[in-house]
């Protein structure tokens, strides 16, 4: 049995839907952010082999020290 007081109110429904409409729109937000990140990732490669000849993906262009 639940008393009252862990029994949903309309106010605390509401409040719940609002929070989680707030949540999705930051959700969708980030995932546009995310995506630009990921286009902005993909430009930088592309420089970096027309600058150095060499995919930037490829192991080992860090060395020990991490340069």
């Amino acid at each position: 049995m639940t008393s009252a007081a862990e029994e949903p109110t309309a106010e605390g429904a509401r409040l719940a839907e609002e929070v989680k409409a707030q949540l999705e729109a930051q959700l969708k937000e980030v995932k546009a952010q995310l995506e630009e990140v990921k286009a902005q990732l993909e430009e930088v490669k592309a420089l970096y082999k027309q600058e150095h000849g060499e995919n930037a993906d490829v192991e080992g262009l860090v060395d020990g020290d991490g340069m």
